[in-house]
């Protein structure tokens, strides 16, 4: 699961959890700076905090992949773009975005 808001400033804040018993989660996402974010956690479990998705610092219009593999099998991959304020034609929104193909 994926849970996405925006912070008072008009950042996205973007958190990825898991229900299965164990499962990896691995990511890299570009920031508006071209500057790569790697995440990775081999025990990623519904014991787990969320995994930040979003960048901490910097440019917050990113984009990337997230993929999730259970240890039953299963596959899950998200492409991810995020957007802070002001976007679209200056709104003050900011956005998240993308697909998620399971198997």
């Amino acid at each position: 699961m994926i849970n996405a808001r925006c912070d008072s400033s008009g950042r996205p804040v973007v958190f990825a959890f898991t229900s299965a018993s164990s499962a990896d989660i691995f990511g890299r996402i570009f920031d508006g700076y071209g500057r790569l974010h790697v995440f990775k956690n081999t025990s990623f479990t519904t014991k787990t905090k969320g995994v930040q998705l979003s960048p901490l610092s910097g440019d917050f219009d990113a984009t990337g992949s997230v993929l999730f593999e259970t240890s039953t099998g299963k596959v899950v991959t998200v492409n991810i773009a995020l957007n802070n304020s002001a976007t679209l034609v200056n709104q003050k929104v900011c956005t998240v975005f993308g697909s998620a193909i399971a198997t």
